[in-house]
């Protein structure tokens, strides 16, 4: 045999234990609707503190939507932190294994991803970081948290570990568009 058939025998097997299965499991987790509320385009303005405690503000845009399969919440940030252009991607999603909200952070600034766990109550999506390495600083904990204030207006704090506490390094507050 081939290659080509291997790959296409593999395939069909795949498809076929796929078929198999109730369909329900093949579903998104039925708690991904409690972020619908978040979904959509938010504009709105946000201020960043460096580590040195220097203070920016600046505008940005963040797009909510469903995706891949509707099995997670991506929110796209375009906006500028310190005076740089910057791009970000967050994906969330409900793991019934563990009865959390996890997510992933990829942004323009690092080729890495920032992984973290966390909680949806009352229209508070919390998520604490696993320790990244950051440049000149080794490892941080972050953690952010949208909040939701009304159907038209969202909250955004992201902080760091600092100590027993947490310190502010980025706030912003957001419109529905």
């Amino acid at each position: 045999m081939n290659k080509l058939t291997l790959i296409l025998l593999a395939v069909l097997a795949l498809g076929s234990v796929a078929l198999g299965q109730d369909p329900s499991a093949l579903a998104p987790p039925k708690e991904m609707a409690a972020l619908d509320w978040i979904l959509g385009k938010w504009s709105g303005t946000h201020s960043f503190v460096e580590p040195g405690g220097k203070a920016s503000k600046s505008k940005a845009v963040i797009v909510f939507d469903k995706y891949l399969g509707k099995r997670f919440v991506r929110g796209t940030f375009s906006g500028t932190i310190s005076g740089m252009k910057m791009e970000g991607v967050h994906l969330t999603t409900f793991d019934p294994q563990s009865k959390s909200w996890k997510g992933w952070w990829f942004d323009s600034f690092e080729s890495g991803v920032m992984e973290v766990d966390g909680t949806l109550k009352n229209g508070v999506l919390t998520q604490i970081s696993k320790p990244i390495d950051m440049p000149g600083q080794g490892p941080q904990t972050f953690r952010s948290t949208y909040s939701r204030v009304d159907a038209r207006h969202l909250k955004f704090r992201l902080e760091v570990k600092s100590g027993e506490g947490w310190t502010t390094m980025m706030e912003g507050a957001y419109t529905k568009k």
